[in-house]
């Protein structure tokens, strides 16, 4: 898939392979926003529910101080509270920090900070030929095998329209709508 398809239509959480049981596991994203105020740094700095760092924005061609916050780590309500009035001053940046975030497993119950490598983790995912096919969660997965499988394919009458449009010629052909309807029919069922 494209890298502008990846994160314009990432919904807050994905599926992915959980790194201690290897089983299907939910990822939720950081908050990421930028601090300008200098006296805002130095709370952020020092609060243990936060991490910061300075990344280079390619679209503004300036260096932003980030706050980088795991909402399901913490339940601080006043937490909460001061991020959502902080965020509405501030401008968030998540396309600055795309790796970050929770890991969640139902199995094994680990829940904890997460360096997310994408596609390679993705949880819905098959090789064909040297290249993945993958999906954000089971739904789309759900909605690109119901494409694949179609005589007539119509991307406007599937659900997950987005999807449908970014996956490449590679999996269309009719070579290979065999091998990967067989594919993900066998990774549907495993789940």
């Amino acid at each position: 898939m494209t890298y502008s398809y990846q994160w314009f239509s990432a919904p807050k959480e994905i599926s992915i392979v959980c790194p201690v049981c290897h089983k299907e596991a939910l990822f939720q994203f950081a908050s990421v926003f930028h601090v300008e105020k200098k006296q805002d740094r130095i709370f952020f700095e020092t609060h243990p529910a936060f991490e910061t760092t300075t990344v280079y924005d390619s679209y503004t061609y300036t260096h932003k101080f980030c706050v980088i916050f795991y909402p399901a780590l913490n339940s601080n309500p006043e937490l909460d509270i001061f991020l959502e009035c902080h965020k509405g001053l501030n401008n968030s940046v998540p396309h600055l920090i795309k790796d970050k975030g929770v890991v969640f497993c139902p199995s094994c119950l680990i829940k904890r900070k997460h360096q997310l490598n994408w596609p390679q983790e993705a949880y819905y995912c098959i090789d064909y030929k040297g290249q993945l096919l993958w999906a954000f969660h089971r739904p789309a997965f759900v909605s690109i095998y119901d494409y694949i499988q179609a005589k007539i394919r119509d991307r406007h009458v599937a659900g997950h329209f987005i999807y449908l449009l970014h996956i490449p010629r590679h999996f269309l052909t009719q070579h290979a709508r065999t091998e990967v309807s067989k594919k993900m029919r066998r990774l549907l069922l495993r789940v």
